[in-house]
């Protein structure tokens, strides 16, 4: 169609001459094909034209030289990376080329490999949509549970499941508006429950019939229960499938020498920017790092009557541990903490990221909890 515009236009036709000559030109079933781009601006297109034509000597070695040479033999480089071959479009004089069948996209994702070498007057013509592919919204959930594990699992949206009525405390069974069977499967032989996550409360089941989830236990892993969950809440899949492929590597350290009657300083292989950085247990009890209150039955039978102020029971300077009180003799201290590795490189965004991290976060919509 292009050059049958510029031969009319060459001509000197008018616009119904044009039109005419169109007309005598076409045949009955012929097929044409008109492409628009109104979000241009968005979709950062390329375009790049070349003409097989030699109309100059080129000198060895030079610019021109490499680019008229790679395009005869059928190789096309072009300004930046792609990011597939279905983002490149070729037309041939005129004709559109079909991508992974007339043309390549080599492992570079820089240069464009034609199936036929181009002849000698032919016009090549890209068109490349550089801009970044959108790619759907991630979301995750870190939690910390009460024997002091981290998991990390993928929140998925595609799941759509809600509850079909309003879910008490004291409920013995889950019902779900539909698609109870996107929710894990549980395995009572095993001892293995389904699990999700309703309003922040973990909840475990151990038989699903049809869209009823029942044999609950409420509450898991030091979550609240709420005294009602209201229909139409949003239900999470919070099984194995959903865990992301990453764990935090523990280092776990102890005092090579036995500790001492009435100890309280101890020096740590590592210096701790904070007490945030890592857990301290001293004779099989997890110390607090701040002050917290606590609850004295001796003062009062309720609380916050019965409730008392306890101050941090360690700090730490340098590499220095001090403990508030003293350990006694042949009891065991260890300091455990975690430590984390970067998800995607720096400068690259997670969703982009070219890993098994990225990758398992992209298999699914994803969204925060409402």
């Amino acid at each position: 169609m292009k050059h049958l515009i510029e031969k009319a236009l060459a001509e000197g036709k008018s616009y119904s001459e044009y039109r005419t000559h169109i007309t005598d030109l076409l045949a009955e079933d012929d097929v044409i094909n008109a492409y628009t781009f109104s979000n241009h601006d968005i979709l950062d297109i390329n375009r790049i034209s070349y003409d097989v034509i030699n109309r100059s000597s080129l000198t060895p070695g030079s610019a021109n030289y490499s680019a008229y040479h790679q395009l005869t033999g059928g190789r096309v480089l072009l300004n930046q990376p792609a990011s597939g071959v279905e983002y490149v479009w070729i037309f041939k004089n005129g004709s559109m080329l079909s991508p992974s069948v007339d043309y390549k996209l080599q492992s570079n994702m820089r240069i464009i490999e034609l199936v036929n070498e181009p002849s000698e007057n032919d016009t090549i013509d890209i068109i490349h949509f550089t801009a970044p592919i959108s790619t759907p919204t991630i979301a995750w959930q870190q939690f910390k549970d009460i024997l002091n594990r981290t998991h990390y699992k993928r929140v998925d949206n595609n799941d759509g499941v809600k509850l079909a009525q309003d879910l008490a405390f004291n409920d013995l069974r889950i019902v779900v508006v539909e698609g109870a069977d996107k929710l894990p499967r549980p395995d009572k032989s095993s001892n293995k429950p389904g699990i999700i996550w309703i309003n922040g409360e973990r909840i475990e089941y151990f038989a699903k019939t049809g869209n009823d989830l029942r044999q609950l236990r409420r509450g898991t892993l030091g979550t609240g229960i709420a005294s009602v969950h209201k229909a139409e809440t949003r239900v999470y899949g919070a099984g194995v499938e959903k865990t992301i492929p990453y764990a935090d590597q523990n280092i776990v350290w102890s005092p090579v020498a036995a500790v001492t009657e009435g100890q309280t300083e101890f020096t740590l292989d590592f210096t701790p920017n904070s007490v945030n950085e890592f857990e301290v247990f001293a004779a099989g009890k997890r110390l607090n790092k701040a002050a917290i209150a606590t609850f004295d039955p001796v003062l009062a039978i309720d609380s916050p009557e019965g409730d008392v102020n306890t101050p941090a029971e360690f700090t730490v300077n340098g590499d220095t541990l001090t403990l508030t009180s003293p350990m006694k003799a042949d009891q065991k201290l260890v300091v455990i903490r975690k430590v984390g590795k970067l998800w995607t490189d720096p400068g690259t965004p997670l969703k982009d990221a070219q890993n098994d991290i990225g990758s398992f976060l992209r298999g699914a919509r994803s969204e925060l909890p409402e």
